[in-house]
């Protein structure tokens, strides 16, 4: 999602991380109880960290832009 919370976007792709398959499985076996939580892996060394799982980044306080992703965003948390 072209989107940024509190810190802009960077201006070009990030160079690929060690292990991707393995960081994306992970998310996503962690973060399947919840409707809403990034997780935050990381590679140390030879083996896959996580550092954190965030159900409101920031506290909810920071500046989402561009302002359309607002209620991209929302969307995840409309009553079902």
């Amino acid at each position: 999602m072209p989107a940024a919370i509190r810190y802009p976007c960077g201006a070009g792709d990030d160079a690929k991380p060690p292990m991707p398959d393995r960081m994306l499985d992970l998310a996503v076996r962690l973060s399947a109880p919840f409707d809403f939580v990034p997780v935050a892996p990381y590679a140390a060394v030879a083996d896959l960290r996580v550092g954190e799982l965030t159900n409101c980044p920031d506290a909810g306080r920071s500046k989402v832009t561009p302002p359309e992703a607002r209620f991209l965003l929302g969307r995840f948390f409309e009553r079902r």
